[in-house]
């Protein structure tokens, strides 16, 4: 893509390991080739709950700006949140976000009606949506248009909100459990994901549940299956965190090029 539309600016993102891959020495040569095709590049390695997002999720941000775009060196967005254990972190901001801030007010998944689009919805009345620490807010997507979170008298709706039929587990399902509510959540994947529940009893995510983690708002309706819906959870930068890097760039191109 890069190589073909030739944009003024490029973000890219990959896995914690790249920085330590080869000795260091693979990311050297992907910056030199982002240079070849005419981009100076910055990475930086970034903790997604230190930026409100409630998962300690770590991936390399690429930065790439065409060489006749240059304005200087670019600067990523600043940390909002801080990990308890991490002793250098500046005191004044608040600590990260938990898990528990994330889900904590979703309906239990019983006698949830999940995975509802459409006309489907528009016949439920229109109720109001809930929202916790100002990431997960829902609102109709057009006048008129219900909200995807609501409450109803029989019961309550959430798009993509819906147990995937599979049993409860006894035991944590390896790097797939996505730890204690009361911190921020292991990285979300793309496949299914268990969390803690009541007697030390598992059972899969919903959907919902794993895009809350991720940060996304809950009027963003996952269309597909519902593995489609975990794939392209997983998959996805968390939007909070792509929002305030926008801006950053936004900033950016608002500054002089330098010759």
């Amino acid at each position: 893509m890069v190589v073909d539309r030739k944009p003024r600016y490029f973000v890219a993102e990959n896995v914690k390991g790249m920085v330590s891959s080869n000795g260091g020495r693979d990311i050297l040569l992907i910056l030199a080739e982002f240079l070849r095709l005419g981009y100076r590049t910055k990475y930086e390695l970034i903790n997604m709950a230190e930026h409100g997002v409630p998962q300690t999720r770590e991936r390399v941000i690429f930065v790439g700006v065409r060489l006749d775009q240059w304005r200087g060196t670019f600067n990523y967005p600043p940390k909002t949140h801080r990990l308890v254990r991490d002793k250098k972190a500046t005191k004044w901001l608040p600590v990260a976000r938990t898990l528990q801030d994330a889900i904590g007010d979703l309906p239990d998944v019983e006698g949830i009606v999940g995975m509802m689009h459409g006309d489907s919805a528009k016949k439920l009345k229109r109720g109001q949506g809930s929202g916790i620490n100002g990431f997960s807010n829902s609102k109709p997507r057009a006048a008129g248009d219900v909200p995807h979170s609501q409450t109803t008298q029989a019961n309550v709706l959430m798009f993509n909100h819906k147990h995937p039929g599979d049993p409860y587990f006894r035991k944590f399902n390896g790097s797939n459990n996505v730890g204690k509510p009361d911190k921020p959540s292991s990285t979300i994947l793309t496949q299914h994901v268990t969390m803690p529940i009541m007697l030390d009893e598992m059972r899969r995510m919903t959907v919902r549940e794993c895009a809350r983690v991720q940060s996304f708002p809950d009027w963003f309706d996952f269309k597909g299956s519902m593995s489609d819906g975990y794939r392209q959870v997983g998959n996805a930068v968390p939007p909070l965190y792509a929002k305030a890097l926008a801006k950053k760039i936004i900033e950016y191109d608002k500054r002089k090029t330098i010759a």
